[in-house]
């Protein structure tokens, strides 16, 4: 990890002293509603993330620039489409989005599951998601998310009267502790990393059923980024998986924990 933040210092300091390539667009606005730790949150006056420092490490080694641009959520695909903002991180291709934008190949996996009380089934594994929501009083979700098909049935349907819309991460692991809940849906990641670093009293208290997975991509305004650029960006981005960079960065957040 070392080596790899030397040779993104070695590439910032090229970059400051050089023009961008002729390739490059300007200066590439990331679309940014709120800290998302481990993917892209705010530190020590800038930002960092497994996925925002992955695309730095693409962009930099470019010659490339990226910056931070905050927008309301509900700004974020808007912008993108009326060219507004370049890139928005953690993106999944939808027919809908190719209209606007041009996505890059998948750096990583989304895996979406459901944390829920050990007790709520006497520790044994559930056969089924099924047995999870029928034994469960509520259970706290972000609706405003889309966590796969699966989930989005048993939300609609009959048992949609157990989901509570819960924005918040830090409220649904609130509920999931004092029991007001007994399940939580949530981006895997994102709820492995909350656990450890800011509920690790409850942990052992904790099973994990994923229920969805994708493929992740950056997503580009195709107003503001060409596809011959997001080509050349693929091809470094396979340079760097094939080098672990990717994974070094997971690591360095400690953020693939469960």
């Amino acid at each position: 990890m070392k080596l790899i933040l030397l040779l993104l210092a070695f590439f910032t300091l090229s970059v400051r002293a050089n023009s961008l390539p002729d390739y490059c667009p300007q200066t590439m606005s990331i679309a940014y509603f709120a800290d998302w730790y481990p993917y892209v949150y705010s530190k020590d006056s800038g930002y960092t993330g497994t996925d925002f420092d992955f695309l730095y490490a693409i962009t930099t080694a470019l010659g490339c620039r990226i910056k931070i641009a905050k927008v309301p959520k509900k700004r974020g695909h808007k912008n993108l489409e009326q060219g507004k903002s370049h890139i928005m991180l953690a993106a999944t291709v939808t027919r809908a989005r190719t209209r606007y934008a041009h996505f890059s190949q998948s750096y990583r996996k989304e895996k979406m599951s459901v944390f829920y009380l050990k007790k709520l089934i006497n520790g044994k594994k559930p056969a089924t998601l099924q047995e999870i929501i029928g034994k469960s009083q509520f259970i706290a979700i972000n609706a405003a998310a889309w966590y796969g098909k699966t989930i989005e049935a048993y939300r609609l349907g009959r048992y949609a009267n157990k989901f509570l819309h819960v924005p918040s991460i830090d409220k649904r692991v609130a509920m999931l502790r004092k029991t007001r809940a007994q399940a939580m849906v949530d981006d895997h990641m994102a709820g492995c990393s909350y656990f450890h670093r800011q509920a690790s009293d409850v942990i052992d208290e904790i099973a994990i059923m994923t229920v969805h997975v994708s493929d992740i991509t950056f997503m580009f305004s195709k107003r503001l980024v060409t596809p011959e650029f997001v080509d050349l960006l693929n091809k470094e981005m396979d340079r760097q998986l094939e080098l672990g960079i990717y994974d070094d960065i997971v690591t360095h957040h400690q953020a693939d924990r469960c």
